[in-house]
């Protein structure tokens, strides 16, 4: 809640709840009965969360939400919602069993199919430890101009520095020569990020850049980079790969260990949508999603 109401705050869009009604398992009762309950805690889930948005933004912002009467299955509700949407917004909870694959596979496929950009928000953070730093995760600076541009958009609204985070594993060999080889790729990184930074450097004065390469897994670089940052950002597949495409294995990791909340966003620049708006969800599983 802090972080969308924060968000849209700051850039100015108003706040959609929804919330796509499920059953409960176990339930052995007359259909009818458990799906009114369920649309029954489903307003309530809604009006809570509205109110608690309202006591934040204090009116600055509309703020409306939504009860889905006719469900085509979480996943496909959200992604229908999302056109038009500035930002979809999910809570994530560290669940076990059933639920964490059920929660688990609902973020990930609002991430991957999703027509705006997808913040996961770890039900365990709290917007008072600050660290003020926007961490982006780039692999090949080739393909990373609009990933770039979106955290240096995103670090500039913060007023935040922003941490561009590489990994690569240690290069094989012993002593001085692994170093030596380490320290090759690290400039031939640098150097392929140099014009891509140094323009959006002349056209947000105001950041603060720093370029951090981790000779690691990048698994491990990106919690490890990350625990002194705000967001991390991350493209959410190779600009190569369709739409729709499943979230990699580098993301899938960040969206389930990650300590602070994970941006997804495009590697390509998409089409500029008007009257947008952050859009939230709620559900029976991960409130306030």
């Amino acid at each position: 809640m802090d972080f969308v109401s924060e968000e849209a705050l700051r850039t100015g869009a108003d706040l959609h709840f929804v919330h796509v009604p499920q059953l409960a398992p176990g339930l052995s009762g007359p259909f009818d009965v458990d799906w009114e309950a369920a649309r029954a805690f489903g307003h309530h889930v809604l009006a809570r969360a509205s109110a608690d948005a309202h006591e934040l933004v204090g009116g600055r912002i509309t703020i409306t939400h939504e009860l889905v009467a006719e469900s085509r299955g979480t996943v496909t509700d959200i992604v229908a919602r999302s056109e038009g949407a500035r930002l979809v917004a999910l809570q994530h909870r560290r669940l076990t069993g059933i639920g964490r694959a059920v929660g688990t596979s609902t973020t990930q496929g609002v991430a991957s199919r999703s027509h705006a950009p997808v913040v996961s928000v770890p039900a365990s953070w709290q917007p008072e430890n600050r660290h003020h730093t926007v961490v982006v995760a780039v692999h090949d600076p080739a393909g990373a101009d609009h990933t770039l541009r979106t955290a240096f958009t995103l670090a500039g609204q913060r007023q935040d520095r922003l941490r561009v985070l590489h990994a690569c594993l240690p290069c094989d060999g012993h002593g001085d020569e692994g170093v030596r080889r380490d320290a090759v790729r690290e400039d031939r990184f640098r150097n392929a990020l140099a014009a891509q930074v140094q323009a959006l450097r002349a056209e947000f004065s105001d950041v603060r850049v720093e370029i951090e390469v981790r000779h690691e897994p990048i698994g491990s670089a990106l919690l490890r980079g990350a625990e002194h940052g705000d967001l991390l950002v991350l493209g959410r597949r190779h600009p190569r790969l369709p739409l729709a495409a499943h979230l990699g294995p580098v993301s899938r990791l960040a969206l389930e260990t990650s300590t602070i909340p994970v941006m997804f966003v495009e590697t390509v620049a998409p089409v500029p949508v008007p009257g947008q708006r952050v859009e939230t969800t709620t559900s029976p599983g991960q409130t306030r999603r």
